[in-house]
């Protein structure tokens, strides 16, 4: 109860006080939305957490042990997720319902047991420390681009892409028949 009161009664302390709490809530509203994405499209993918963990981890490894910007390494480890999901996606795509994503989950399970917790580079579950970073420095990105990013997805859902996910969505064959190509499709959606 008192988290409440502090949060209207207090907000500049509540913010002192929660900050990494508020940019694990921020993630994980990012990741929230890359859900819906899957979802919107007709996908019951479940695959988005370990997605994210392949950019995290390779951002902050290229940190670590290359001086490169920030977000030269962010956008490193959005390419190297984006491959990795196109290379799932290939074969796991091809099912539908509950079997993709039991599928995806396999995939995630895969990922945390075989890279996460057994490779010396990752941590082996126990996280990465970095010395020069900031651990509460990434709050103000994550606040700016959630709201950017719900936008942007909020956007998306009402042009041609957002209709042909909607329409696959509804019914795959018909909007097939409908000239709809629902592989490319439901790529982009997964990736």
């Amino acid at each position: 109860m008192d988290f409440f009161i502090q949060l209207f009664t207090d907000p500049v302390g509540f913010y002192n006080q929660h900050e990494l709490l508020i940019a694990q809530i921020g993630i994980n509203a990012i990741l929230a939305i890359s859900l819906f994405v899957t979802f919107y499209s007709g996908q019951l993918s479940l695959a988005n957490a370990g997605f994210m963990a392949i950019g995290a981890y390779t951002t902050v490894i290229l940190s670590l042990y290359l001086p490169l910007p920030l977000p030269v390494n962010m956008l490193i480890g959005a390419v190297l997720a984006g491959l990795v999901g196109l290379m799932v996606g290939l074969p796991v795509l091809r099912l539908r319902g509950v079997f993709l994503a039991i599928a995806t989950i396999g995939f995630v399970e895969a990922l945390r047991l075989g890279v996460i917790l057994n490779v010396p580079i990752t941590g082996e579950g126990q996280g990465l420390k970095n010395p020069t970073a900031d651990p509460l420095g990434g709050i103000v990105p994550i606040l700016v681009s959630l709201p950017i990013l719900a936008y942007l997805v909020w956007r998306l859902t009402r042009t041609r892409l957002g209709q042909a996910w909607a329409a696959i969505r509804e019914d795959e064959l018909a909007a097939s028949s409908n000239g709809i190509n629902v592989p490319l499709y439901k790529m982009i959606a997964f990736i």
